[in-house]
């Protein structure tokens, strides 16, 4: 059931077999129905099962209403791939799996404040498992973002249309603090700085201009990193992020976001195939998109930790954790995703020798 501003509540059916919705075929295996309120006084069997009184959707929302696979099911199933039953047991194992996962989950997304994962007692009482929010404490930062967002937003429908072409899109950035926490009491400061548009139209490679003018795909140029403020914190392995986390260690400093092309089937790797648009895609993303995002960061962190000369040694050591190894990472980027990340690129990128490195007398 989903419902939004300017729409009714309304009830989507999926229904692959074609054996309980009366109208679904193989062609269009499902059906959308208006009017929710007036069909559930009519059906109110079906809309039970819904709990709103536990979860009520208000005035936008969707719920999911996903039943168990069970083994007489998946002895029926004409289209599943795994003939085994979906398990009670084998649902609190891939909710565990995605708790592990949810604190990072919040870094790159831009609408998804919040995610909780909650259980209905026998009482009927709605039970918070496990919480995870990501706040902006800076309104200036809070301005800044939806700034970008907007002229995020404003340059795709121009280049969806037609008025404008992907390399005409002039890069921008924006850098801010944000806070992540969770219900265990978990803190982390994050500065995260998102990139948009390809920093140099003249190292866009022609095939990934031509398949962006052809719609080859529908990915948008932007990337960005982040790195950790919280001193406290233990130094994680840093994952590539599609917008969600990727099971994609790079052996940064930092976490990296990128609107990749990703392998087809899998859907949780890059696409490696070095030969076409979408690895130069992919490539150029890195170069073009991500690394200078890379030496933003690096520039705004100097001026975060040089304001003043106290705990200057501690300082520098922070400052010098920051910058990419590239000996750590050719590697491991060779193999796991058909390159490098183009370490190379983040230290020529940088403007200049006073634009990074700190001056320090005693």
């Amino acid at each position: 059931i989903t419902t939004g501003p300017g729409m009714d509540k309304t009830l989507c059916v999926f229904d692959p077999h074609c054996k309980y919705d009366p109208r679904s075929s193989h062609e269009h295996p499902g059906r959308m129905y208006p009017g929710v309120d007036e069909l559930s006084q009519e059906y109110p069997n079906v809309f039970g099962c819904y709990l709103e009184n536990v979860l009520p959707l208000g005035d936008k929302g969707t719920v999911f209403r996903l039943p168990l696979r069970t083994a007489e099911m998946a002895a029926q199933s004409a289209l599943s791939i795994n003939p085994e039953p979906f398990t009670l047991k084998k649902l609190d194992e891939l909710f565990k799996e995605f708790m592990s996962e949810m604190f990072d989950s919040l870094l790159f997304l831009h609408h998804i404040e919040k995610i909780s994962i909650s259980e209905i007692d026998e009482g009927g009482t709605l039970r918070p498992m496990y919480v995870v929010s990501k706040h902006i404490p800076d309104q200036s930062h809070c301005r800044a973002r939806n700034d970008f967002e907007a002229y995020v937003e404003e340059n795709m429908i121009a280049f969806g249309e037609g008025d404008i072409m992907i390399e005409g899109i002039q890069h921008r950035d924006v850098t801010f603090v944000a806070e992540l926490s969770d219900s265990d009491g978990i803190k982390e400061t994050k500065r995260i700085v998102e990139s948009f548009g390809f920093h140099d139209a003249a190292n866009i490679p022609s095939s990934v201009i031509s398949a962006f003018r052809e719609k080859d795909f529908c990915i948008c140029p932007r990337g960005g990193v982040a790195m950790s403020l919280t001193l406290n914190r233990a130094a994680g392995r840093s994952k590539a992020h599609c917008f969600l986390p990727l099971p994609i260690y790079t052996r940064l400093p930092v976490s990296v976001n990128g609107h990749f092309i990703l392998d087809h089937e899998s859907r949780r790797s890059l696409y490696n195939d070095t030969k076409g648009s979408r690895y130069d895609t992919n490539i150029a993303l890195m170069r073009e998109v991500i690394a200078p995002a890379y030496v933003k960061l690096i520039e705004h962190l100097k001026l975060a930790l040089f304001a003043d000369n106290s705990e200057a040694e501690l300082r520098l050591k922070r400052y010098h954790s920051v910058f990419p190894v590239h000996s750590a990472t050719r590697e491991y980027y060779q193999e796991s995703c058909g390159g490098d990340l183009a370490v190379e690129d983040v230290y020529e990128m940088m403007p200049d020798r006073d634009a990074v490195m700190p001056e320090w007398r005693p």
